[in-house]
Parts: structure tokens; C-alpha cells; sequence
């Protein structure tokens, strides 16, 4: 539902979910499942949490836990970062011995920012991987388009650490030779959950969260036109958690570049874990053999607003978002329920497994 509001002439885009039934925002999984399937997209090479959640993902596929069906980046190939980002994630999925998966990129607008990942790309160019930059990389929303169209209805979890960006091009995409279904269908048929790192609960406040304000019209769009559940891991969690360092200790920088790429981006330092959460998440829910992970708020929705100065584009643009009480929605947050150390060796525990076929 959208509402124009006019507020010191500036235009509020306030985007809300009418309250809707049907699947639980939150599930809590059973131990005892099939694999679940993930889609993970990431703005990989602006923080290294990025390398950090799809190094736990592939420990939990080791697991048997999950499969990872695809990467997309949500950083523009038109930027820096988005050149970068694509072969960091291939050097990744190479070194777990999963070099088959499919990397996307998005060739949308480029938003600039000072921030650039310089560490993905000396890490990049120490380790092996196929994609030389994200020009050689398909569209992230042909490639997820491909893979939903591939497997049964309500089975694939989709998990966003970045931007929206390419969310958006999937829901805006037509019918095509891989799907009859537009993207809005193809979402609400194929995928079961959204696990979104993203915003602040139960407020941002006066401020914004970065994952949502960098793109804000995408981000607007996309919460404006999903169709399926989603539950959101906000910053004030991984914010808590701090991981890298024991990793960093343990393995040489020169043959493993998940600690590679920590030590380029901290210096041997902890990092939040921001992104982490959302997969640790979106794989095993709220608990898991024993341990209350999270619990979850599911009673209301995830308001998103975008102020924008007078028309011609010249005053200032911010954004903000707070959780809205309502029954019966198809959104949570996620609630931290154990101490942040506890879960932060949980999660550290995970991105430390070496690949299947052991490698130091």
C-alpha cells in the first residue's frame, strides 16, 4: 500500500503491509529436514560480514543443511565494488569446492559511495577463481528468474545482506523463455521465505540503515510488492556480534581467503557480524538442536519511508523505517536470545569448518 503525505514541502513515500494470513513470518525449523534451498545475494565488497555469511553457508551446506543455488551481487558492475565483489565471491565458493555456483551481478544505476572494497580485490587476485570482474557475469535477476523456474513451489530462501537491488529488477521482470510467470509470480510460487539484514527495530529513528538507504527507491519498491514472508535481522543485532579474529588466529591469510579477506578489511580485528545473522537465520531459524538462537516480533510490519527534497532533485533525501504493531502480518524481526558472545562462537565456529575435502 502506498501513501503520498506531504510533509514540509517534502514528499514522504510511506510504504506499508496491510495485514495479511497465511505462512508464519517466522518458522521455527526441525532439525531433522532436506536441505534448504538459498539464494544469497550480498553487496560483498563495501564489509567483509558479506565473506563471512556465505563462508557459514557453505559450512552449513558441508552439513547437509543447505544448498546454495545462487550468489548475486547487488552492487552496479558500473561501480568499482561491483566489479569486485562478483570475483570475490567465486574465490569463495572455489575454495569450498562449490565452483559451479552460479554468480549474478546487477547492471542497474551506480549509486557512488566513498567507501570501495579494496579488500576484495587483493584478496580476489591472491586466490583462484573463473570471474575475472562482474563484466563477466550474467544479470543476478535472469540467473534467480533461471533458478526458481527450476525448483518446486514454496522451496527456496532467499537471503539479502546488501542492497535490494536486484529484488527489484526480479519482481519488475516479465514472463520470458525460462518462466511464463512475471517476477511477482514467480516469487510468490517459488520461494518460501525472505531472510532480510536490513533496517533498524523497532526504529531507526531520525536516522537510516545503510542496506536500505542506498538505493532507497529499490527498496521501497521491493516492500511495496513482496509477495511472500519475510523476516528482518536489523543492525541493532549484528551489531552486537563480533567475529574474525579467532578465525584470523587460526588460519594463514595466504591460504584461506576468508581470513584473508578479514585481515585486509580489519587488520586482525573483530567485525559485526550484520549479515551472518540474517543466514544463520534463514538456514536453521530460530533455534536449533537445543539453542534459542533468536526469538521473533511477528505482530506488525516493517514501515519503510523515503523523504526527498522539492521537485528538480536539489534538497537533501533520507530514509527511516520502523516496525508498525498489526495482527496476522507475514513479517518479523528477529530478537537476539542468548548472550551476543555465545552467538557470535556460534557463528564464528561455522565460518572456521574448513571445505568438505580439508584445506589449511
Amino acid at each position: 500500500m502506498k501513501r503520498i503525505i506531504g510533509v514540509a514541502g517534502a514528499m514522504l513515500l510511506a510504504l506499508a503491509w496491510p495485514p495479511a494470513s497465511g505462512d508464519a513470518a517466522a518458522p521455527r525449523r526441525a532439525n531433522a529436514r532436506e536441505p534448504v534451498d538459498v539464494v544469497f545475494d550480498t553487496d560483498m565488497a563495501l564489509d567483509v560480514d558479506d565473506v563471512g555469511a556465505l563462508a557459514l553457508l557453505h559450512a552449513l551446506a558441508n552439513r547437509g543443511e543447505c544448498r546454495i543455488l545462487a550468489v548475486g551481487v547487488s552492487e552496479s558492475v558500473r561501480g568499482y565494488d561491483g566489479l569486485w565483489a562478483p570475483a570475490m565471491a567465486d574465490v569463495i565458493d572455489r575454495y569450498y569446492g562449490r565452483p559451479e555456483i552460479p554468480v549474478g551481478v546487477y547492471r542497474g544505476p551506480h549509486q557512488e559511495m566513498r567507501e570501495k572494497g579494496r579488500y576484495a580485490e587483493k584478496t580476489a587476485k591472491a586466490f583462484p577463481h573463473r570471474l575475472q570482474s562482474g563484466s563477466g557475469a550474467p544479470a543476478a535477476y535472469k540467473l534467480y528468474r533461471r533458478v526458481l523456474a527450476g525448483r518446486p513451489d514454496g522451496s527456496v530462501v532467499m537471503i539479502s545482506v546488501g542492497f535490494l537491488t536486484n529484488l527489484e529488477a526480479l519482481l519488475q521482470s516479465g514472463p520470458d523463455e525460462l518462466s511464463p510467470l512475471d517476477g511477482v509470480e514467480l516469487v510468490r510460487r517459488k520461494v518460501k521465505h525472505w531472510s532480510c539484514m536490513g533496517g533498524r527495530f523497532p526504529s531507526s529513528g531520525d536516522g537510516s540503515e545503510f542496506n536500505l538507504a542506498t538505493y532507497p527507491e529499490a527498496t521501497a519498491y521491493v516492500l511495496g510488492h513482496w509477495p511472500r514472508p519475510v523476516t528482518f535481522s536489523g543492525g541493532e543485532l549484528g551489531e552486537k556480534v563480533l567475529t574474525g579474529a579467532r578465525l584470523m588466529k587460526k588460519y594463514d591469510a595466504a591460504r584461506n581467503p576468508v581470513a584473508r579477506a578479514y585481515r585486509e578489511y580489519t587488520g586482525g580485528k573483530d567485525r559485526m557480524s550484520w549479515d551472518q545473522t540474517a543466514a544463520l537465520f534463514a538456514v536453521r531459524g530460530l533455534a536449533y538442536e537445543g539453542q534459542t538462537y533468536f526469538t521473533a516480533v511477528t505482530e506488525g510490519h516493517n514501515r519503510f519511508e523515503l523523504t526527498v527534497g522539492p521537485p528538480g532533485g536539489q534538497g537533501p533525501q533520507t530514509s527511516r523505517n520502523a516496525w508498525v504493531a498489526a495482527p496476522d502480518s507475514e513479517q518479523a524481526y528477529l530478537v537476539m536470545a542468548m548472550p551476543p558472545a555465545q552467538l557470535a562462537k556460534v557463528i564464528e565456529d561455522l565460518m572456521m569448518q574448513p571445505p568438505a575435502r580439508a584445506r589449511r
